[in-house]
C-alpha cells in the first residue's frame, strides 16, 4: 500500500505557512511549519489559513514546528494562540537560538533586541524616518519583521499549554 504525503502551502501575504500531512484521509498525521505574515504583508487570509488548518487536521498536530522568530514566520501562532490551545499537539520544535536555558542563545537574543532598538531609534528620530516615506518605508517594515511577536514566542515555548514535548533543535537535528 502506498504512503501518501500531502504538501501544502498556504498564502498568508508576505509570511510562510506549509502544512505537512503524511497518510490518508482521517489516519493522516500532521506536521505544521511555520504560520505568519508580515504585519504589512497579511493580506487577509490568516481567519481562513487557520480555519482550514483546523478542519483538515481534526485540530492534531504531530508536530508543530517554528523555523525562526520573525514575525512573518511566526505571528499566526500569537494570532491564534487561544485556537492552537485546543489542539492536540505532540510536540513543538523551535530553533536552538529560542532556548531560554542557552545562555549563548540568551546573550544574543539580548544582542538582537538592542540592536532593533538602536536602528530603529537611529532610523525614527536621527534620519526622521516613517512607515509613509518610501525612502524609509522598507528598512523600518524589514527591521520590524526581526523584532518577532512575544505572545507567539510565549506560546511556542509552553506548547500552548497542550502538554505538548517542547524541543530545541541545533542545525542537523
Amino acid at each position: 500500500m502506498a504512503t501518501s504525503i500531502r504538501v501544502r502551502m498556504y498564502r498568508t501575504g508576505f509570511g510562510d505557512c506549509f502544512l505537512v500531512s503524511f497518510g490518508p484521509g482521517t489516519k493522516a498525521r500532521h506536521v505544521l511549519i511555520d504560520f505568519g505574515a508580515h504585519m504589512h504583508g497579511e493580506i487577509g487570509t490568516m481567519e481562513a489559513v487557520m480555519a482550514d488548518i483546523e478542519k483538515t487536521t481534526g485540530k492534531k498536530l504531530a508536530v508543530l514546528v517554528a523555523s525562526h522568530a520573525h514575525r512573518d514566520h511566526i505571528s499566526g501562532f500569537g494570532k491564534f494562540a487561544e485556537r492552537f490551545a485546543q489542539f492536540q499537539i505532540s510536540e513543538v520544535w523551535l530553533p536552538w537560538t529560542d532556548d531560554p536555558k542557552d545562555t549563548t542563545a540568551a546573550a544574543m537574543k539580548k544582542k538582537h533586541l538592542a540592536l532593533y532598538d538602536i536602528l530603529d531609534d537611529h532610523l525614527r528620530h536621527a534620519l526622521g524616518a516613517t512607515e509613509a516615506d518610501p525612502r524609509y518605508a522598507a528598512a523600518l517594515n524589514a527591521l520590524s519583521n526581526l523584532k518577532g511577536n512575544e505572545t507567539a514566542t510565549r506560546e511556542l515555548a509552553r506548547g500552548f499549554g497542550t502538554g505538548a514535548t517542547v524541543r530545541y533543535l541545533e542545525a542537523g537535528a
